[in-house]
This record gives structure tokens, C-alpha cells and sequence, in this order.
């Protein structure tokens, strides 16, 4: 019995290769045609990557800063700072 799931599984994963082989190709093929380029892609695959692309969308929000902070101001003005604090007073 175990010889056999071994075949099965082996004869799975040929025709799961073949099959995105295939799917890879279409895609490319229908490139600048997306209704037929879609037939060539599962749900599955289309829903993956959407959420992977929300995903990233999400975790690429800038973070705010806050309007009185050194970070808000340029390189050159927090120079000033740390300079005008080492100075001193006359």
C-alpha cells in the first residue's frame, strides 16, 4: 500500500508541475489579453496574491511624525541644534 500512495503522490506532483508549466506559459502568452489571461489562473492563486499584496500595501504605511519633532526638520537644522547646545553661554 505504501508503494502505491509513493506512485500516486509522485504521478501527483508531475501533473501539478506540468500544470503551472502550462499555466506559466498561457499567462505570459495573454499578457496584454486579461480576460483570456484569468482562464489560465486559478482563484486560488489570484486570492493568494491579493491578500499577499494587501498585506505588504499595509505594512508599507508610512509612519506619521510629529510637526514639532527633530526627525520632521532637515539634516542641517539638527545640526544647528546640537551645535547651539554646545556652546557656551557668554
Amino acid at each position: 500500500a505504501g508503494s502505491d500512495c509513493d506512485l500516486r503522490d509522485r504521478y501527483v506532483q508531475l501533473l501539478r508541475q506540468r500544470m503551472a508549466a502550462i499555466r506559466s506559459r498561457a499567462r505570459y502568452l495573454f499578457r496584454f489579453l486579461p480576460e483570456l489571461k484569468q482562464k489560465f489562473t486559478s482563484a486560488y492563486e489570484r486570492e493568494t496574491k491579493q491578500a499577499a499584496r494587501e498585506k505588504r500595501k499595509a505594512a508599507s504605511k508610512p509612519i506619521a511624525l510629529l510637526p514639532n519633532s527633530t526627525a520632521s526638520r532637515g539634516r542641517r537644522s539638527r545640526l544647528r541644534l546640537v551645535r547651539s547646545r554646545g556652546r557656551r553661554p557668554e
